[in-house]
């Protein structure tokens, strides 16, 4: 089954007890111990990645049953996205060759946690790390002639996809620093033609006073 953090677990043995109801039924989680009732249930509220161990599980009778399985409880995923654009011209175009959009995808590392950029269903990179106290992330190059792309956050029991047109968003982030490149061009033109003419009466005031 797959089990979510905050979710609530309930373990039951399936065990037969016929007449003779056992006296204790035990789960251990290594080194701890739970009591499970007399029908052999036991129920984990408010389960979190702590509660994934190895569990016993102890049915006293006039002997000791002992049962032993894996717990594993995973976080859900959830990416995000972070654009930089690149643009070297001032094309209005979606993503024209001479534009390059950089898209950075993260999500907060976890146990067994991938991150993957896809373009339609082919799979371009991956990463993953067993140091959880990191995020991951992973970056990707967009251009316009190709499909769809999508950044998938993967656990054991979960997927997860990063929203947002990520070609739209591209070029309106692209539009916008054309319109912006070219803000500054005429800036910088304007600022050239000041200088040109200052420098051309600071030079007619010095001849001015060489004559004088």
């Amino acid at each position: 089954r797959q089990v979510y953090e905050h979710e609530t677990l309930l373990i039951t043995t399936h065990y037969k007890f016929k007449k003779h109801v056992p006296q204790n039924v035990d789960l251990f989680k290594v080194p701890h111990f739970r009591r499970m009732n007399p029908t052999g249930s036991l129920s984990i509220t408010n389960i979190s990645t702590s509660d994934t161990g190895i569990y016993q599980l102890h049915i006293i009778k006039d002997y000791i049953l002992k049962k032993e399985f894996d717990l594993n409880i995973y976080s859900s995923t959830s990416c995000s996205l972070s654009y930089l654009y690149s643009f070297q011209s001032h094309s209005d175009n979606l993503l024209s060759s001479s534009g390059r959009c950089w898209v950075l995808c993260f999500v907060e590392n976890g146990r067994d946690v991938t991150l993957s950029w896809y373009r339609g269903t082919e799979r371009l990179n991956q990463t993953s790390s067993p140091d959880l106290s990191t995020s991951l992330s992973l970056s990707l190059e967009v251009w316009e002639d190709s499909p769809a792309y999508s950044c998938v956050a993967t656990n054991p029991v979960s997927e997860e996809a990063a929203e947002g047109n990520i070609k739209q968003l591209c070029a309106e982030l692209g539009r916008s620093q054309s319109r912006g490149s070219l803000m500054v061009s005429v800036m910088l033109m304007v600022g050239l033609i000041c200088l040109i003419y200052n420098t051309k009466i600071s030079r007619e005031i010095k001849g001015k006073n060489v004559q004088h």
